[in-house]
């Protein structure tokens, strides 16, 4: 177990950024930002409501799948971590390269997981698809698929939101480093908090994630109810 919390925390620490097809996974305009943020602002009440209605599991496979295509180090150190936690195979999950790889690695020992990895996958390339959606509820009923694309979404924005961060140092522009500027502390958090996760036992208290699934979105929501009601009026 101590051998297997090493290697997931040298892969979270050190996990640089990747960008698949070369595509940025980050935010380059305020306009898109702000009308990003209004759906996640809609999206919150689920989010966390999502901490009981899907398994520690379930609700990691979600994040781990979206970051193995958006590729966000912060998402990477903290997610890495709850997912351990939780019990999924997070270096194999965010390290896969193919769709069915990181389904094969999230479903190991459990379908519900490979049908999440699956739609997880295809939100982070391609966003939203109704199609993609119905299927997922067939698979794991209409409530755990509801859950799943507002996971979907959590994680886009913690990605994207990282990636602009990091990416303002190499491409610095007024929105960037306004951006930076407003979202700076949270981050910091996100990378104390991913630090402290490193000593946390691997398959361990269910509670314990679903806590961190709840309070996760709680105080994410400080910074981007703000950005989302502007969002309403831009």
């Amino acid at each position: 177990t101590k051998s297997l919390t090493r290697e997931v925390n040298k892969h979270c620490i050190h996990s640089p950024t990747r960008h698949s097809n070369n595509m940025p996974y980050l935010w380059d305009d305020i306009s898109t930002c702000l009308k990003d943020h209004t759906q996640f602002l809609t999206a919150l009440p689920l989010i966390a409501a999502s901490a009981f209605l899907l398994t520690p599991a379930e609700g990691e496979t979600v994040h781990l799948s979206v970051n193995s295509v958006t590729a966000c180090p912060y998402c990477t150190g903290l997610h890495g971590n709850l997912g351990r936690m939780a019990g999924c195979d997070s270096i194999g999950i965010e390290g896969a390269k193919t769709d069915e790889e990181c389904a094969s690695k999230a479903g190991s020992t459990s379908s519900n997981e490979h049908e999440i990895a699956l739609y997880a996958r295809t939100f982070a390339k391609s966003g939203y698809s109704a199609d993609a959606q119905k299927t997922l509820s067939a698979k794991v009923g209409q409530t755990k698929a509801k859950c799943v694309n507002a996971m979907c979404l959590f994680l886009k924005w913690g990605s994207y939101g990282g990636n602009t961060i990091n990416d303002t140092v190499s491409n610095p522009g007024i929105f960037k480093i306004g951006f930076s500027l407003y979202y700076g502390p949270l981050y910091v958090i996100v990378k104390v908090v991913s630090a402290l996760l490193t000593v946390m036992p691997t398959n361990g208290p269910k509670a314990l994630n679903q806590v961190m699934s709840f309070a996760l979105p709680i105080i994410a929501g400080a910074w981007i109810v703000p950005v989302g009601m502007l969002g309403f009026f831009w």
